[in-house]
């Protein structure tokens, strides 16, 4: 998946739920998130649109930086076959 970010469609909340409040801080309430995706996430927030809003914020930053490991380690595997490519040709 290269540079999936670039056409990344966000998820959408298909179903929440109010857990109770937080236990760190009881001004901000605890809630689950079912995405279009499948996947359950918690969302903290003052209200479920503030949750709502931060969740959306930390999955595309989570995104985003899956994509940037996969692009490096290409990056990475790409130099490493350029130079022994070219410690073969020096060396003949």
């Amino acid at each position: 998946m290269f540079c999936t970010f670039v056409f990344m469609k966000k998820p959408i909340a298909t179903k929440t739920t109010l857990i109770g409040k937080s236990n760190t801080n009881p001004e901000y309430l605890k809630f689950k998130v079912e995405l279009s995706t499948g996947e359950v996430i918690p969302a903290y927030g003052k209200t479920l649109q503030d949750a709502l809003r931060r969740a959306n914020k930390d999955y595309t930053i989570t995104k985003l930086r899956k994509d940037i490991r996969q692009i490096y380690g290409m990056f990475v595997v790409l130099v490493s076959i350029i130079l022994i490519v070219l410690a073969s040709i020096i060396l003949l």
